[in-house]
This record gives C-alpha cells, structure tokens and sequence, in this order.
C-alpha cells in the first residue's frame, strides 16, 4: 500500500505547502508540480499487472500487433486507443509502452484542469484515489476519454458549437462513453428549455445512433447494464459516487458561495448529472460508477475552490482536512475493496529484476 500513500502524500505536501510559498516566484513554485507530473506518469504508465482490467488490456493489445484486420479490431475498441496500441508496439515497450502514451495524455489532462481550480494541488488530491489509481490503473480506455474532456471542458467557452462537438468526437475515439457530453452541448445552449430539451434526446439518440453503427451497443449493455452476474456488479459504485455527489451538493448547501464553487453552467449542469447518478447505482452499479468519473472535473474544481469560501486563518486547516479525507478514502479502499487485491503489492518496470524477460 505504501507506494499508493506515498505519491498520493506528495500531493497532500503540495496542497499544504505550496499555498503558505505564495511569495515565491511562480517558476519556482512550478517546479515541485512538473517533478509531480513526470513521477505520475511512469507511476501509471510503468505499472506491472496493475489493475482489475490488466489482463483485458494485455489481450487487445495481442489482437493488434498479431494484425488482425483493422475492421475487426474497431470492432472489438475505438479508433483512437488502436492507434495508441499500435505505437506502443512500434516503441518496442509493448504494452508498458502504450500505457506510457496513455498516461501521458491522463496526466496531461489531469493537469491542466486543475490547473484551472483555485487550488490545483488540492483538485489533484482529489482525484488521486479513485480517478488516478483506481480508474486510470486500470480502464485504460475511459480514463483516457475522461481526461481528453477535462482539457475540452478548460477549454469550452473558448469553443464554438462545432469546436465543442467536434472535441467530443475526438474524445470518443478513446472510449465511445466520451459521448455523453454531447448532452452538455445541447444544455448548455441559451435557448429556451423546451428547444434544449429537444436537442438533448436528439444528442442522446446520435449517441445510440453512433453505438450500434460502430457495433458498440451490444458490449456496451453487456458489460454496464447487465446486473445479473457478480462479474458485471459494481459493489463500491455508491461510495464512488458519494465523493462526487457529497461536493455536488454544495450547489444547495452553499447557496452564497455557488459563484466560487460552480463559476459557469457547465460545472453546475456537471453537479446536477453527478447527483442524478446516485440513484441510477441502485438499479445499474456499473453503468452509475462509469459515468461517475466523467463528474470528476466538477468534483477537482470545487475541492480546489473550497479554501476561498472560509476565512484566510482557517484555510490551512481546511486544507489538511481535506488531505486526510481522501488519504483515509485511499486506505480504507485499499483495504477493504474487494477489487483492491489487483493493486496490491503495487509492481513498476523500472524496479523489477527481470526487466527485458517482462517487455517480451
């Protein structure tokens, strides 16, 4: 578990630190945070059998490099994490290769959204027990689309109509799942409800449209609608979302503080999908848990913003309050989650003996 702690607490460091530095020189201050950003990617992307979909990964990445066809491979995952797949064999690193590209990108979005946060270390605390080890050490794929949105919701109202769609897309060439923020882009249109209501099922309907043309919609049921087997369950899928939605709901708590919280209607639209989910995990635990990791840039946000809401003398203690929340949620996780066993003891490339037998 130590590993898990240690670079999570480095982050904590940086949450409690950093802010009491304030006088330094931003290069300066930059410094610790870019150690960070090259520590996470090879904490992610030199992972060794890491992750409940390891094994997954390692058969899909065979499928390519054995050149089946490229039909029957966007059959079997997206255009995007193909190609992804396809320069981690031509690197030599195989698989641990194409998870370096993968991380790369996570990191980078992860970064850059929280750089957007008041507090970006704190928005990084925030994600790192379930967004980085637990969804980015393991579904690949998602992750990816996950954080590919994170730079496209910094980005957002600096995109047009066609900029945000079209960001979308390329998102969803990671994981077809990317394309529920279609459903964004219809609410966050100013027009009338009735016209956004419209535009919303008919982004829904593009989004099954696009599904089973791509031959998605059958794995899609199967694997996050498909509740009758202990396989297909998510049995954490309500505490997962509890981390979100306990932040989401600060919209109605906090109702004076909703300008530093939820600064735009696109974060506010985020929090209110986040508190939808939660009742969706009663009847689809996958399904709910899935889509929980695309609220997280709500959730890094507002963690961030929350210091700016209380008095300047109470800040530092807050900011270790909230280190210690998501320290213990790392814990108690790692403890007592029943998938936990796959990331546990934590095995990175560059410390294992037989390094070469490992990349063949």
């Amino acid at each position: 578990m130590w590993p898990y702690l240690l670079v999570g607490g480095l982050f904590a460091l940086g949450a409690v630190w950093q802010p009491l530095r304030a006088g330094t020189q931003p290069k300066e201050r930059s410094v610790f945070l870019f150690f960070m950003f090259i520590v996470l990617i090879g904490f992610i992307g030199l992972r060794h059998n890491i992750g409940m979909d390891w094994n997954n990964y390692l058969i899909i990445f065979h499928r390519v490099t054995e050149q089946i066809g490229l039909t029957a491979l966007l059959g079997r995952t997206e255009p995007g994490y193909v190609l992804i797949l396809e320069l981690g064999a031509l690197s030599g690193l195989g698989i641990y290769g194409a998870n370096l590209i993968t991380a790369g990108i996570i990191v980078s979005g992860l970064f850059y959204w929280a750089r957007k946060s008041a507090e970006p270390w704190l928005a990084l605390v925030s994600a790192f027990p379930m967004f980085i080890v637990v969804f980015s050490m393991s579904a690949n794929r998602q992750a990816l689309a996950a954080a590919a949105i994170m730079v496209v919701i910094g980005l957002w109202y600096r995109l047009s109509l066609v900029g945000r769609i079209a960001a979308i897309l390329a998102c969803a060439s990671f994981h077809y799942s990317a394309l529920i923020f279609l459903v964004f882009v219809a609410l966050d249109l100013k027009v009338r409800w009735e016209i956004r209501a419209v535009l919303t099922i008919g982004c829904l309907a593009l989004m099954f449209g696009i599904l089973l043309q791509t031959g998605q919609s059958e794995y899609y049921v199967d694997a996050y609608g498909n509740q009758t087997s202990e396989a297909f369950r998510s049995e954490g899928a309500l505490y997962h979302l509890a981390l979100n939605a306990i932040l989401a709901s600060l919209y109605f708590f906090l109702p004076r503080a909703r300008s530093i919280l939820f600064p735009n209607r696109l974060l506010r639209n985020l929090a209110f999908a986040c508190l939808l989910t939660v009742p969706l995990a009663l009847a689809f635990s996958t399904l709910a848990s899935r889509m929980n990791f695309y609220w997280f840039p709500m959730s890094m946000f507002v963690a961030g913003a929350l210091p700016q809401i209380v008095d300047f003398k109470m800040r530092p203690l807050l900011r270790i309050g909230i280190c210690l929340v998501y320290g213990l949620t790392m814990i108690v996780w790692l403890t007592y989650a029943n998938s936990a066993q796959a990331y546990i003891p934590y095995k990175n490339l560059i410390f294992m003996d037989a390094r070469m037998s490992v990349l063949r």
